[in-house]
């Protein structure tokens, strides 16, 4: 089988129009949710209002796949928040490095891995929305083994990079299709967020902002109270509400990248 593990932004739908348009093939779209506690929430109403609508008019199989717990689904706000000593996400740490990551393993290559095993597709070629300016996020394209499920194999495809589609031919794509642009995908607490994601969120949508904050601050006094020492969602190691100030009200103008780090 034959899949692409959309992460609904800019790159996805534009894999999505080349479908479209008979450009690519592939025998179904799978997105991996992560919650719409935890996903930006552009992302989840860009999905409802174009993705599928857009997908189901051109008679392209698209499906939305979530972890369950007990049957019932899953979030990685909801993970993040347990009564345990997991931290799945990449928090910062005070003096160096991060945490290890593992929320796009069990939040998203996992869940997809089920839903193949339970299409009963056990080698399946999984195509991922990376562009030619993010070539340094490309990894193996050889076959190897689920890490979730014994006897599936798969094997990572860069459809855009095989066709020297870079980002900004993404945006024309997406345009011509007479869809407007897809927003950036991530979940809103991610820590691979830049500064200037921060302050704009802070400007633009300071409910959502605030939810951040009040994440930060219970996640440092989770890992406090485990671990000894605390953890941030801002590089700079310091609290969202102290970092992301009053006076943060620009951008620097190069700090515009497109592109993502959870490989999705």
């Amino acid at each position: 089988m034959r899949i692409f593990s959309s992460g609904g932004g800019r790159q996805s739908t534009a894999v999505l129009v080349l479908a479209a348009q008979g450009i690519v093939q592939y025998d179904a779209f799978v997105f991996a949710n992560v919650g719409e506690d935890s996903e930006n929430p552009d992302t989840i109403d860009y999905l409802h209002n174009y993705t599928l609508p857009f997908a189901e008019e051109h008679g392209i199989r698209f499906e939305v796949v979530q972890k369950t717990r007990y049957g019932e689904p899953d979030t990685i706000h909801n993970e993040l928040l347990r009564d345990n000593r997991s931290i799945r996400i990449p928090v910062y740490l005070p003096k160096s490095g991060s945490s290890n990551r593992s929320c796009t393993q069990i939040f998203k290559v996992g869940v997809i891995d089920k839903w193949c095993k339970e299409n009963h597709a056990m080698e399946v070629i999984v195509g991922l929305g990376i562009s030619t300016d993010e070539i340094h996020r490309a990894r193996s394209t050889e076959w190897q083994d689920s890490k979730f499920y014994k006897g599936l194999k798969r094997k990572l495809e860069y459809l855009l990079i095989n066709l020297h589609i870079h980002n900004h031919k993404c945006a024309r794509i997406v345009a011509a299709a007479g869809l407007p642009p897809a927003p950036r995908s991530s979940c809103y607490f991610c820590p691979f967020h830049r500064h200037s994601d921060w302050v704009l969120m802070r400007s633009n949508k300071p409910e959502l902002f605030k939810r951040a904050v009040e994440l930060d601050k219970y996640l440092r006094f989770k890992r406090a109270t485990l671990m000894g020492e605390p953890c941030f969602l801002h590089p700079s190691r310091k609290p969202l509400s102290v970092v992301v100030g009053e006076q943060a009200n620009f951008l620097d103008e190069f700090d515009n990248c497109e592109s993502g780090y959870c490989f999705t």
